[in-house]
């Protein structure tokens, strides 16, 4: 449809490239994406406003490519936003828990929000992922100290037509003993295969 719109010969403004920016950021199309943010500069002498760039930085993340997408933040003409460091932080945990470039992520959302403590969660959880116990227990004490309450996560199941919902951490559920009993077995049952490995 662009191309239709540019083989009419009807000039395209910033909304209509931020339209297809994002079109191309959604279906992973790096190559037009890229093609048409700089036909937009050097065809059509319109200039990127930080909402162009957020797709771009969007569109690289979301296709994996975490280092460009960290070279193109840190080439663009002003500060990146908090939704240019939160697209990255949460593709950091998409793409192989990428510790090291999630940490800078999250101190650079700290540094634009301190307030928001949900990026220091989702770095929480990608050290937890990448079994680095110690890190994950540094920022979990500090959500502690900070008072940052993750919500409990849930699952429901049903079983012998009945529907059973369980929080984490809960030990409301009138069969928690057998529960445990079975948990704690499954567990082991898991480690005897680690060390088997």
């Amino acid at each position: 449809m662009f191309e239709l719109m540019l083989g009419s010969n009807i000039k395209p403004d910033e909304i209509t490239f931020l339209t297809v920016l994002s079109a191309c950021s959604h279906g992973g199309l790096i190559d037009l994406g890229s093609r048409y943010f700089l036909l937009m500069t050097e065809q059509h002498m319109l200039t990127p406003r930080p909402e162009h760039y957020a797709c771009m930085v969007d569109l690289l993340c979301r296709c994996g490519y975490l280092l460009d997408a960290l070279e193109f933040i840190k080439q663009m003409p002003f500060k990146p936003s908090i939704s240019v460091w939160t697209s990255f932080l949460s593709s950091c945990r998409i793409y192989g828990n990428n510790v090291e470039l999630a940490q800078f992520a999250a101190d650079q959302l700290l540094e634009l929000n301190p307030e928001n403590q949900t990026d220091i969660i989702v770095l929480s959880n990608i050290y937890a992922a990448g079994r680095d116990w110690n890190e994950t227990e540094k920022i979990r004490e500090r959500m502690r100290s900070d008072n940052v309450r993750k919500d409990p996560g849930c699952s429901w199941i049903e079983l012998k037509n009945g529907i059973h919902v369980f929080f984490t951490g809960e030990r409301l559920h009138p069969q928690i003993g057998e529960i445990s009993l079975s948990l704690n077995a499954l567990m082991y049952t898991f480690w005897k295969e680690e060390l088997a490995c």
